[in-house]
């Protein structure tokens, strides 16, 4: 499925048609059609709307998340190939570097009690 239509203005035919196009494929693989996670940028794929129709409204009012290409969320595995003509390459997320992570948890630990002891 061409995924074009995600970088379209809101307002075009094609953004339109594609919204329509992904809320099919996102009720043929939800779990429960009365609870779909909303991949708009105000839920991110964090808050399930009710229904494909809450969605579509969701898409259209705030827009899909533009970096939402491989739709894990809505069927699709990682790595599976799609008809997108995004370049993103979702493997590096699996190369990323836990002592790092570690490292900033350990600094925004340290900010906040440095924070709290100046309070």
């Amino acid at each position: 499925m061409d995924r074009n239509w995600i970088k379209a203005h809101r307002m075009t035919k094609e953004y339109k048609d594609g919204v329509e196009q992904f809320l099919k494929h996102a009720a043929k693989h939800a779990k429960n059609i009365d609870f779909i996670l909303c991949p708009c940028k105000k839920c991110l794929n964090v808050i399930e709307v009710n229904g494909p129709g809450q969605l579509k409204e969701h898409l259209m009012f705030h827009g899909i998340d533009k970096t939402y290409t491989c739709w894990t969320y809505h069927g699709e595995k990682k790595g599976e190939p799609s008809s997108s003509n995004f370049d993103f390459d979702y493997q590096f997320l699996d190369t990323v570097d836990t002592n790092s992570m570690e490292d900033a948890e350990g600094v925004e630990k340290n900010t906040c009690n440095v924070i709290n002891d100046e309070l």
